[in-house]
């Protein structure tokens, strides 16, 4: 494991809780005889679908409260480097040694990607702070940074591809590059 963990006893699962819904068919005659079951994902009456969906919208609107992230020296930041897990760590390691240097960089660390921190990113933009986002992966994260951003900023972006584990050293190329666009 790259990532802290907090080990823990699984929770003991009754075996038989469920089991009458269980997907095992339906015998027809003897011990057990019971009715279909349908499970469906259409909803074809008239607003039906509309109800499910407004259902659904309610839910994922009450998990954003859920949303959560880190910040590192942000307040007087130009730039500010967006990154995630353990790419997260390495680049607060990069903002600290260019913090040292006089550079204002910061790092805001999502800590949960769904719900997405939008409204913490948005509120930085709105104080006039420019965005680099840095991902263990191919550009997935800068997405929902730009969208959170757009009204005010935008961000770049710089990827270290899956497979590598690069050092802090390695992420002060590009927020200096970052840092000197307008």
């Amino acid at each position: 494991m790259k990532e802290p963990i907090t080990p823990r006893e699984p929770k003991k699962v009754d075996p038989e809780e469920g089991a009458g819904w269980r997907l095992i068919g339906a015998p027809s005659t003897g011990k057990g005889k019971r009715d279909h079951r349908i499970i469906k994902s259409l909803f074809l009456m008239d607003g039906e679908l509309a109800g499910q969906n407004k259902k659904l919208q309610a839910k994922y609107d009450a998990w954003k409260k859920l949303a959560d992230f880190e910040t590192y020296e942000v307040k007087d930041a130009e730039l500010v480097v967006v990154a995630f897990g353990s790419i997260g760590r390495i680049a607060k390691n990069a903002v600290r040694s260019l913090r040292a240097k006089g550079k204002k960089v910061g790092l805001f660390r999502p800590k949960t990607l769904y719900p997405f921190p939008e409204k913490a990113l948005e509120k930085l933009a709105k104080e006039g702070k420019r965005f680099l986002t840095i991902e263990h992966n191919l550009g997935q994260m800068v997405e929902d940074v730009r969208l959170s951003v757009r009204k005010h900023a935008d961000s770049d972006l710089f990827c270290v591809y899956p497979g590598n584990m690069p050092s802090p050293d390695d992420f002060e190329a590009p927020i200096l590059r970052a840092l000197g666009r307008k």
